[in-house]
C-alpha cells in the first residue's frame, strides 16, 4: 500500500525467502519520492535523474571562473568561490602542478593532488578525467590553488544556494551528501552505457504506428490532452537517419502555433548516431534512440516527424513515457516548458548568434557542428550583460580537450560537439544572446526551459 519492492534476478532463476520488510513512516512513501529533496546537494544531483526538476525555479544559480597560469611557478589562486555552494566541474588544459582545496576558514587544505588524480580524490559522478564531474560542497568558502604550473588553463564551474537548501562541506571522511545518492547517480550512468533504461515505468506508454514520410511533408504521431509531463522521446527509426539533416522533431505544446522544438533528429540525440551506447544521463538506445529531457505541458502535446530530404523516409515511429494523472483544474505541473532553438550553417556573413529577447528561464544545453577554430569562438549576454567565461569561450574548456570522445554530460565526436547543463544551468530573466566570433559557424542547437508567459 505504500511503496514497492524490485528483485532482480539478471536473466537468472532466484529463490527469495523469509522478506522482512519494515513498513515506512507516514510521509516517506510514493508522494514523497515526487517532491524535490530539501537537501542542496541532493537537490543538485535529483536533475541527473529527473531533468524535469530543471523546469522549477529551485533558487539554485550557476557562476563560472575561469584562470590561466602563465610562465611562473608561483602559487595561483584559481577560484575563490563563496559559499553556500558546490563546486561541479573542473575543465584543464594541462596536467601540470599540483591542486590544494581550502575549505570554509581552513588554512591548511583538506586536498592537495595532481590534477589527473582528481576523478579519484572528489565525489566523482563519472568515470571521466577531463573534465571532472563532482559536486564538491561548502558552507562558507572554497580556494582552489595552483601550484608549481607553468602553463595551464582552467575553467571551474559552480553553483551557490539558496537559504532554504542546507549544505554541507566536503571533507575526505564524508562527502556531505545523503546516504544511497551518489550510488544511485552511478547506477543510471552505467545503466544508459549498458542501454538499458526503466521500460517498466509506472506512466503510461504512448507509442505510434510505423509510417511513410514523403518529401517535404509532416506526420503528427502522438497527440496527447490534457497536463502531465513526457518524461522521454523515443526515435523508432534506423538510426542512419541520424547521419542527415532530413527527418526533422517537432513538438508543439498547449496549442502554440510555432514549434517548442524544430530540428534534425540528429540533433536531439548526438551521440548516438552510428554509436553505441555510452555512460551518461540523456541518451540511451533500447529499441530505439531516446531523449531524456522532460517536456512539461497544461493542455495538451503534439509530436511530429517532418522529411526536409528529397527522398520518403520510411518505417519511423515515435514512443513517450507521459505522466498525465494531473487532475484537471490543479496548477501547471512545472512553470517552465522545455524550448530548442536551431540555427542552419551560416557559411558567410555575420557570425551567428541564437538569441531570445523578454524571456526568462535557464539554458540547459548545446549541440552543434564541431568548431573548426580553437581558442575564442563564443560569447554570451546574459540580461544584455557580457556573461565572460559564463559562456562556451573556449570550445576545449566547454566542451572538453579535442579529440573523438563521449562523456557524461558532454562530446565532441564526428562533426558533432554537444553539451548539457544539467548540474549547471544558467539562467536569465530578460534575454539571452549566445554568438559565434568567428565569421562562419555550423547548424546550432540551443536548449532551454522557458517560463509560460500566457
Amino acid at each position: 500500500r505504500r511503496g514497492w519492492i524490485g528483485i532482480q534476478d539478471h536473466g537468472a532463476r532466484i529463490e527469495v525467502r523469509q522478506m522482512r520488510v519494515l513498513e515506512a513512516p507516514d510521509g516517506q512513501g510514493p508522494a514523497a519520492w515526487q517532491t524535490p529533496p530539501a537537501h542542496g546537494l541532493a537537490s543538485l544531483l535529483d536533475r541527473l535523474l529527473n531533468s524535469q526538476q530543471l523546469a522549477h525555479g529551485d533558487g539554485i544559480q550557476s557562476h563560472v571562473v575561469t584562470a590561466e597560469a602563465g610562465q611562473s611557478n608561483s602559487p595561483l589562486l584559481l577560484a575563490d568561490l563563496r559559499g553556500p555552494g558546490a563546486l561541479v566541474r573542473i575543465a584543464r588544459s594541462s596536467d601540470q602542478g599540483n591542486l590544494a582545496f581550502y575549505f570554509d576558514d581552513q588554512n591548511t587544505p583538506s586536498l592537495e593532488c595532481r590534477p589527473a588524480e582528481l576523478v579519484h580524490a572528489l565525489p566523482h559522478l563519472t568515470e571521466d578525467p577531463n573534465p571532472v564531474l563532482t559536486c564538491v560542497g561548502f558552507r562558507q568558502r572554497l580556494r582552489v590553488v595552483l601550484r608549481q604550473a607553468r602553463q595551464a588553463h582552467y575553467r571551474l564551474d559552480y553553483v551557490t544556494f539558496p537559504a532554504h537548501l542546507p549544505v554541507a562541506t566536503w571533507t575526505p571522511a564524508d562527502p556531505g551528501l545523503p546516504p544511497g545518492w551518489l550510488s544511485a547517480v552511478s547506477y543510471r550512468r552505467e545503466q544508459f552505457g549498458w542501454g538499458v533504461h526503466r521500460e517498466h515505468d509506472p506512466y503510461r506508454r504512448v507509442q505510434a504506428s510505423a509510417k511513410l514520410i514523403a518529401p517535404g511533408t509532416s506526420e503528427t504521431l502522438i497527440r496527447l490532452a490534457g497536463a502531465g509531463v513526457v518524461h522521454w522521446v523515443k526515435l523508432l527509426a534506423d538510426k542512419k537517419l541520424l547521419q542527415t539533416r532530413d527527418l526533422w522533431l517537432e513538438v508543439f505544446t498547449d496549442g502554440r502555433s510555432q514549434p517548442d522544438v524544430a530540428c534534425p533528429v540528429r540533433f536531439w540525440f548526438p551521440g548516438l548516431a552510428g554509436q553505441g551506447n555510452y555512460q551518461n544521463f540523456v541518451l540511451v538506445d533500447r529499441g530505439g534512440v531516446t531523449n531524456m529531457l522532460a517536456f512539461p505541458f497544461s493542455r495538451e502535446i503534439k509530436l511530429a516527424l517532418v522529411n526536409h530530404g528529397p527522398r520518403p523516409v520510411h518505417n519511423v515511429g515515435l514512443a513517450v513515457s507521459v505522466d498525465d494523472r494531473i487532475p484537471p483544474g490543479s496548477p501547471p505541473a512545472s512553470p517552465m516548458r522545455l524550448r530548442a532553438l536551431y540555427g542552419p550553417a551560416s557559411p558567410s556573413g555575420p557570425p551567428a548568434e541564437i538569441k531570445l529577447s523578454s524571456a526568462a528561464g535557464r539554458w540547459i544545453g548545446l549541440v552543434c557542428e564541431e568548431p573548426t577554430t580553437t581558442g575564442n569562438i563564443f560569447s554570451l549576454a546574459i540580461d544584455g550583460e557580457e556573461a565572460g567565461g559564463r559562456g562556451p569561450s573556449d570550445a576545449d574548456l566547454f566542451f572538453g580537450p579535442p579529440g573523438d570522445f563521449r562523456t557524461c554530460a558532454a562530446g565532441r565526436h564526428g562533426t558533432l560537439a554537444w553539451r548539457y547543463l544539467l548540474l549547471e544551468p544558467v539562467d536569465f530573466h530578460n534575454s539571452f544572446a549566445l554568438r559565434w566570433t568567428t565569421g562562419t559557424s555550423g547548424d546550432r542547437l540551443a536548449i532551454f526551459y522557458l517560463r509560460d508567459t500566457r
